[in-house]
């Protein structure tokens, strides 16, 4: 007798029914790298004051200059996946993402944070639609509600990472080193 698979196995089967493992560990990488930035540098905002100088108007601009450059690049993203491969798209994805977090890192005050944030929300920006058109090229209709669901979870990831390393690092005077090999998360979803 032959057992249905569960909704999380299924959720691990591409195309053919291959097993595959690191495709849901992909799609949380890449919906987690959108926000990171945007909350890691909120979360250090005393540390970015203190050791930038930067202002509380200027602190309060990075998060806005991020989500607007996601909310004015979103359409593009969903443009370019119609003309694009999937995998090239999700690729540019990343490597804006890891460029975003190395340019925080080694920024040396908010004029050097402002294209940090820019990238950042580009990555944000083309998260959902990279993700949804990546799970629509490997699963049918009616087969996408659990790997969906295990994508959404990278935003949560991606804002529970931040929240925990960010403030920790900063608190032990490594902020910036912390940024640097934050820079890692993008970089496995390259490899991934």
């Amino acid at each position: 007798m032959t057992r249905a698979p569960s909704d999380i196995e299924a959720a691990h089967r591409g195309a053919g029914g291959r097993v595959d493992r690191g495709f849901p560990v992909l799609l949380v990488l890449a919906m987690a790298v959108g926000p990171y930035l945007q909350l890691g540098l909120t979360s250090i905002a005393p540390v970015l004051r203190e050791e930038m100088g930067l202002s509380r108007t200027q602190v309060g601009a990075l998060p806005a200059i991020l989500s607007l450059a996601a909310c004015l690049t979103a359409w593009r993203w969903g443009r370019w996946i119609d003309r694009s491969p999937a995998g090239r798209v999700a690729t540019a994805l990343f490597v804006s993402s890891a460029i975003s977090f190395v340019a925080a890192a080694v920024a040396p005050g908010f004029l050097g944070l402002i294209p940090a944030v820019v990238l950042a929300g580009v990555a944000m920006g083309g998260s959902n639609p990279v993700t949804n058109d990546l799970i629509m090229s490997r699963y049918a209709v009616g087969h996408r509600g659990v790997i969906m669901g295990i994508k959404q979870s990278g935003v949560n990831a991606g804002i529970l990472l931040a929240g925990v390393t960010l403030p920790l690092a900063a608190a032990a005077g490594f902020w910036r080193e912390a940024l640097f090999l934050s820079a890692a998360w993008p970089v496995a979803g390259l490899l991934l």
